[in-house]
């Protein structure tokens, strides 16, 4: 679809292109009805039936959750011959989740949880509704005004029927259970459980890491990857991630659905119970800074003739002075006795730095 800004479509006007997805595109337009600014998303409904591509709409209307993306209302219009579905959803414009990862592409500790159990009061609204998500991903995690998650994009959910699974009409690839076939995708809340396993994966380690394998392998093999627990990488957690964070993603990513979370209340329970003195981000150029409540904390690793001499440092965020930390600051070290403490440096400003 040719579109520009400015342009018209029935009482829209189009102010800028926001994204595409799998069947169409999103756009920033104001209803000229009720001058209000809107995200309306614009489907061409030759790729699929009118009925399957108003679901969307159907199933977003239904739904009033603080944590889920209100759909508005929806409209069919003909626009060069063409009939297009139009869909006006609730305008965020902070964007998804994905725009606040740093400069390491990940989510800084307690922002990423907030922002995932969030999501899994969402999900506990829709389940509780029969409605399988289907489609959770960074991208399709808004913010509000208060940096809160919003659940949005409903266009290939799925409705529980009998038996507690449903059908939908897609999946998205890099997320999918592996016990869904992609061909014959059948889904249900287990499936959506995997699915926050493995954003919460993305968020806390890295945005780039799963995409990157998804992209490299066979639908056929990332399949019996996932079966074996190899993708997401279990061993690839960045240090900054404690043991009982990474327990609880891992437990959402179980091959094995009777393994996982048996609802979205459980996991979030679960999150929300997780007490954490630091967390760890980075600054403008990528290096690591860890922070309390009351301290700042880096490190410093540079080789030397061979040897890897560590050195970390705590500044107090009141007077700006900053010591070393001694327990970490070492001499002589090859390198990998220094990413050891390192890490170990990186672990304790999480769990015990005052």
């Amino acid at each position: 679809m040719n579109l520009q800004k400015g342009q018209t479509l029935y009482k829209h006007e189009l102010q800028k292109h926001l994204g595409n997805g799998q069947y169409g595109q999103v756009w920033l337009a104001t209803d000229k009805n009720t001058n209000q600014q809107i995200a309306l998303k614009i489907l061409d409904p030759k790729f699929e039936p009118m009925m399957s591509v108003l679901q969307e709409a159907r199933v977003g209307c239904q739904l009033e959750h603080a944590n889920l993306c209100p759909v508005h209302y929806a409209d069919v219009v003909k626009i060069n011959d063409s009939n297009l579905a139009l869909i006006a959803m609730e305008y965020f414009p902070k964007g998804s989740v994905s725009r606040y990862v740093n400069y390491q592409r990940f989510l800084p500790l307690p922002m990423a949880v907030q922002i995932l159990c969030d999501v899994l009061r969402g999900l506990e609204h829709l389940h509780a509704r029969g409605i399988i998500h289907n489609d959770i991903k960074p991208s399709n995690i808004l913010l509000d005004d208060y940096h809160h998650g919003i659940l949005a994009d409903f266009g290939i959910a799925g409705i529980v029927e009998n038996g507690g699974h449903a059908v939908p009409k897609g999946n998205y690839g890099p997320h999918r259970a592996p016990e869904v076939d992609p061909d014959k995708p059948v889904v249900n809340v287990l499936t959506d459980i995997y699915q926050v396993g493995v954003t919460a994966y993305r968020l806390l380690n890295g945005l780039d890491d799963l995409k990157s394998a998804f992209n490299q392998l066979s639908a056929e093999e990332y399949r019996r990857q996932t079966s074996k627990a190899k993708i997401p990488d279990r061993n690839g957690y960045k240090a900054f991630i404690p043991k009982s964070i990474r327990l609880i993603v891992n437990k959402a990513m179980a091959p094995d659905p009777a393994k996982r979370f048996q609802s979205a209340h459980q996991m979030r329970t679960r999150l929300e119970s997780c007490r954490l003195n630091g967390h760890w981000t980075c600054d403008d150029i990528a290096n690591l800074v860890g922070m309390t409540h009351d301290n700042e904390y880096r490190f410093e690793l540079i080789p030397v003739r061979g040897k890897y001499p560590l050195t970390c440092w705590k500044k107090s965020i009141k007077t700006g002075r900053e010591v070393r930390v001694s327990q970490f600051c070492k001499k002589g070290l090859v390198k990998e006795e220094a990413e050891q403490i390192r890490d170990a440096f990186i672990l304790w400003v999480v769990e015990e730095a005052a």
